[in-house]
């Protein structure tokens, strides 16, 4: 790396962003079509990674969105649960198990949310299945070395071919997009 000037440097970058111009406008112009100017409430971390999660897919990190999509809907859940019922109030587990709101999975608090009509059967079935792809990001098994240089792979991009994630990012933001603020809105201020 050291070997690089800085003129090449700006060179790579250049010819990298020129490729990601197109991609990034499509992003973009989905993003802004689902934006609204009316007031939701919505718990500040929950926005925060909806936030984060919209800037990820628009930069093309699209593990990262898959994660960040997770963790605004797990967020916005717990955040229910807390407020309506305080943190030590129990939910009930598939197995029966009380849990603390705090120390419940994003399963069980898709389950309890479904089972007490705060969300739609669809809504908990799209959240199982975002909850499914994030586990086989989060929980891989091995896989085998890629074997391409770290510069050229990262400059182009290559390991995207791969892989369906792209696809998975895509359907989790427009998920993101499409319910989020619709749950925000249909709770009222939780």
């Amino acid at each position: 790396m050291d070997s690089l000037s800085d003129k090449k440097l700006i060179e790579m970058i250049k010819e990298k962003d020129q490729k990601e111009l197109n991609e990034k406008s499509k992003r973009l112009k989905l993003l802004i079509s689902n934006t609204t100017d009316e007031y939701i409430p919505i718990p500040s971390l929950a926005f925060q990674y909806f936030e984060e999660a919209r800037l990820c897919y628009y930069s093309g990190a699209f593990i990262a969105t898959i994660f960040m999509v997770h963790l605004a809907f797990e967020e916005l859940l717990r955040n229910h649960y807390r407020v309506i019922r305080g943190t030590n109030e129990k939910l009930v587990s598939k197995k029966g198990r009380r849990l603390n709101v705090d120390k419940a999975s994003f399963s069980e608090l898709i389950d309890n949310a479904k089972k007490e009509r705060y969300i739609s059967k669809d809504d908990a079935k799209k959240l199982h299945k975002l909850r499914k792809i994030r586990n086989s990001l989060q929980h891989t098994k091995d896989v085998p070395p890629y074997g391409r240089s770290l510069l050229k792979s990262w400059l182009g991009q290559e390991i995207r071919l791969r892989t369906n994630i792209e696809k998975d990012a895509t359907w989790a933001i427009k998920l993101l997009l499409d319910r989020f603020l619709n749950i925000c809105e249909i709770w009222k201020g939780f």
